[in-house]
């Protein structure tokens, strides 16, 4: 009797156990930690977007200056602005000025891109390598036009106060 109360105890516990890791087999994560996908702009603008907003990020659509505090630390002021469709217009559309300003602190770890030029293809870059690009295309004197296709504009995602995400691109 005491042989099928051990056999019978064996067997759900064995059984409690493979119910249990049957949940623990990821394919994303590798030992302990999480595998990260693949960092191309197609995977920002789509799963990454998603995953901030659905984590309480807030986007912003608009350009944008870069500043510094007293520690060096880059702070982005962002000037908000809105598209707007409008089939009376040439393009289709036109940009709204929100006249609303805000400022966050860049993170470290944000992900960002950059239109360099006149090219069309933003590049993927780090935080850190992204002021320098802004702060080189402010040196750059552009004759201002009224061709809002040649302007630079931002989509940028904040969560927990910081910008985690800046997309680079124009409108067409």
């Amino acid at each position: 009797m005491k042989s099928t109360v051990k056999v019978t105890l064996f067997l759900m516990l064995s059984l409690i156990m493979v119910i249990s890791m049957a949940g623990c087999n990821n394919p994303k994560k590798v030992g302990n930690t999480y595998e990260e996908p693949e960092i191309t702009i197609e995977y920002l603008s789509t799963e990454y977007v998603d995953q901030l907003i659905r984590d309480g990020g807030t986007h912003f659509f608009g350009s944008l200056k870069i500043t510094e505090d007293e520690n060096g630390n880059p702070f982005v002021t962002i000037a908000e602005k809105e598209l707007v469709k409008d089939t009376n217009h040439p393009k289709g559309y036109y940009i709204a000025d929100k006249n609303l300003e805000s400022s966050y602190p860049l993170s470290f770890e944000a992900r960002t891109t950059h239109l360099n030029g006149k090219t069309s293809i933003a590049t993927i870059m780090t935080s850190e390598k992204f002021v320098e690009a802004v702060a080189a295309d402010e040196k750059i004197v552009i004759q201002s036009t009224s061709d809002e296709s040649t302007l630079k504009f931002y989509d940028i995602y904040v969560i927990g106060d910081q910008v985690e995400l800046i997309l680079a691109h124009y409108l067409n």
